[in-house]
């Protein structure tokens, strides 16, 4: 790293040696002389100091500058982590919120707590279903994240909240989806191209964890089952799913 402060010189300039010192330790009583070139000391230091005591002044405006130019402030932090979650880059997502939760968190505004806490769940989320890895523990922390960013007045968009919704069931309280499925269908389909996408794939992910529910069910599973299978975007694979556990649902209940 380049020095701030010039190098000192080794070299004297030529006319040095025919000088007198500037400032004589001998004299107890200044004399007429050594009064004149105390004078003529001062006249000669004096501007010498003033540029001194001027560099420093500088040097340290430089660098405080210098310290609050590359800072990031909290907004940036987290547009960084939405821009890395939009391109899949977990590990810088990662860093940008742990750096804000660790400076901003507590300083910041109510949207930049509630973003930070949507993206927060948007990460342990997309985490998870990048390592294979679902742990019911994870969910709920996911479920956290979310109704804090939801309390804090965040917004919430469909892919967020497919994800809200998918940690429900996953955390242990399927009965707690339903509500999402409706949320998702008010999301306009020309400004959410996939919200309908995302409520049949809810929809599935709830019906399987509700027929997997040993304890009684407040639904009418043949209804929700014959709902998804007539749904628009139902698949010849979704059509035959929904056939094979209306069966084994029957079967179950002696209702053949």
């Amino acid at each position: 790293m380049a020095k701030d402060r010039p190098k000192k010189r080794d070299s004297m300039r030529p006319d040095d040696e025919n000088h007198d010192s500037l400032v004589t330790y001998e004299s107890r009583e200044p004399s007429v002389t050594s009064t004149a070139i105390g004078d003529g000391t001062t006249r000669r230091v004096w501007p010498l100091l003033l540029l001194v005591v001027g560099g420093a002044f500088t040097a340290l405006a430089l660098w405080s500058w210098s310290s609050t130019v590359g800072a990031i402030g909290p907004a940036e932090y987290l547009e960084r982590a939405d821009a890395a979650m939009r391109r899949g880059d977990l590990h810088i997502m990662r860093n940008n919120l742990e750096s804000f939760g660790g400076q901003w968190l507590h300083e910041s505004d109510p949207q930049e707590q509630a973003t930070y806490y949507r993206l927060s769940g948007d990460w342990v989320s997309m985490w998870q279903q990048v390592n294979g890895i679902d742990e019911q523990e994870n969910h709920q922390r996911i479920v956290r994240n979310y109704e804090q960013a939801e309390a804090l007045g965040g917004l919430i968009d469909d892919a967020a909240l497919e994800r809200w919704a998918m940690a429900t069931i996953g955390a242990g309280t399927p009965m707690s989806t339903r509500g999402f499925l409706d949320r998702l269908r008010r999301f306009d389909p020309e400004q959410f191209p996939h919200a309908a996408q995302r409520v049949h794939r809810v929809h599935r992910a709830w019906i399987h964890a509700v027929l997997m529910n040993s304890g009684p069910l407040d639904i009418d599973v043949l209804k929700e089952l014959t709902a998804f299978r007539e749904a628009a975007g139902a698949t010849g694979e979704d059509r035959r799913w929904a056939a094979l556990r209306m069966a084994e649902h029957r079967l179950a209940t002696g209702r053949v």
